[in-house]
């Protein structure tokens, strides 16, 4: 893997990205009023298509293309923190080469506005939706749109999940690492997992856990993954460094 330029991650100590809103009603005579059930914030942030005068769809180089932006509410992922924003832009692009983009930085400028989108860990004809990693409030509507992609670099060769070593499990918050050789595993290794819904990465964030001291064989690892959602979450990868 490139050292030139790290991949975007985030490693959080602790961090929940389901978040319940409880609301307690009581009434003016002072006689308790029934509790409303918690609502539950979307895990994906939903989104209302920004109106482009000159049209969305834009060709950048290095075969990534935008599809559209559009104006978001909801949970923040592109810097590890969930935090809930309101009214910031995503950008959905489309990897039309057959590079696994290891890392790519682009700019969008919506009527001279910049807006800067990070992507990390997409493979040849994926979908990512991305987000606008200095949270700027997003237009209702623009009248002209354009893109350049100010970093990029690609693996030189695909990541692996390495399935002949290992089997690679997973349930909410939780990575389950197991050796399926015949012999002791040395060495640490990282396990890199990305939000997914619906066919496409959701964030440019790409998380990672890491195992460390190696595991005997027919062994299990279990490594916390704050960000990992059992419907949402997609292990893309495994590096693995032996001694």
């Amino acid at each position: 893997m490139s050292k030139k330029i790290g991949i975007l991650i985030a490693v959080i100590s602790a961090a929940a990205f389901l978040a319940l809103i409880g609301v307690l009603a009581s009434g003016l005579s002072g006689n308790k009023q029934p509790t409303p059930e918690p609502t539950e914030v979307p895990f994906v942030p939903e989104e209302e298509e920004v109106v482009v005068e000159n049209g969305s769809v834009l060709s950048l180089t290095n075969g990534l293309q935008l599809k559209y932006i559009a104006r978001v509410s909801g949970l923040f992922f592109e810097d590890g923190s969930n935090d809930m924003v309101s009214n910031f832009l995503s950008a959905t692009f489309v990897n039309n080469s057959e590079q696994y983009i290891q890392y790519a930085k682009v700019s969008l400028y919506c009527d001279g506005v910049q807006y800067c989108f990070e992507l990390s860990t997409v493979p040849p004809h994926s979908t990512i939706r991305a987000f606008d990693i200095n949270r700027k409030t997003a237009p209702v509507r623009a009248m002209k749109i354009s893109g350049v992609v100010e970093q990029y670099v690609a693996f030189d060769k695909a990541p692996s999940r390495h399935e002949d070593m290992l089997e690679i499990t997973a349930s909410d918050n939780i990575i389950y690492v197991k050796n399926i050789t015949d012999e002791r595993i040395d060495g640490s290794f990282y396990v890199y997992y990305k939000n997914y819904d619906s066919g496409i990465l959701v964030g440019g964030i790409t998380y990672r856990v890491r195992v460390e001291g190696g595991i005997d064989a027919g062994a299990t690892y279990t490594g916390y993954a704050p960000h990992f959602s059992d419907r949402y979450s997609q292990v893309m990868f495994v590096v693995y460094d032996a001694e």
